[in-house]
C-alpha cells in the first residue's frame, strides 16, 4: 500500500500531520485513498459489498458502530422493495421485512447446508 505521500493529489498539511501523529488513523486513511485511487469505492446492492471492515473501522465508538449494523441490516433495498411491493403507508414495514428475510435465507443455508441463489433457491454442493 502507498504511503499518503505517493497519491497524486494533495492533502491539506494540517490533516496530513494529524494523521501521521495517529498510527491507526493513518493507516484508516491509507486504506481509503487506496480504495479511491484503485476506484474500488462504490455503490453496491450485494451485502458483502455494502458492509465492509472499512465501513466499520470508521465509526468513532463501539455505540456508533452498532447503530450502523442495525441500520444496515434494517435498511431496505431494492430486492425488499420488488419481492415486497406494499402500498406507500406501509413502506415502514420494510425495515423489519429485511431482516426477516435476510433471517429466513440464512436459516436456508444452514439447515440445507447449500447456497441460496439470489432468487432463493438452494442448491446443494453435495456431489
Amino acid at each position: 500500500m502507498a504511503p499518503i505521500t505517493d497519491f497524486p493529489f494533495n492533502i491539506d498539511p494540517v490533516v496530513q500531520s494529524a494523521i501521521v501523529q495517529d498510527p491507526g488513523l493513518e493507516k484508516l486513511a491509507e486504506d481509503i485513498l487506496e480504495r479511491i485511487r484503485t476506484r474500488e469505492a462504490g455503490f453496491s446492492e450485494s451485502l458483502s459489498r455494502r458492509v465492509s471492515l472499512l465501513h466499520l473501522r470508521v465509526r468513532d465508538s463501539l455505540p456508533d458502530r452498532i447503530r450502523y449494523l442495525v441500520r444496515l441490516f434494517t435498511m431496505p433495498t431494492v430486492k425488499e422493495w420488488t419481492l415486497y411491493p406494499l402500498p406507500p403507508r406501509l413502506t415502514p414495514l420494510y425495515r423489519i421485512i429485511r431482516p426477516i428475510r435476510l433471517g429466513v435465507r440464512l436459516a436456508l443455508l444452514s439447515l440445507l447446508g447449500g447456497k441460496v441463489s439470489r432468487n432463493n433457491k438452494t442448491t446443494n454442493n453435495h456431489d
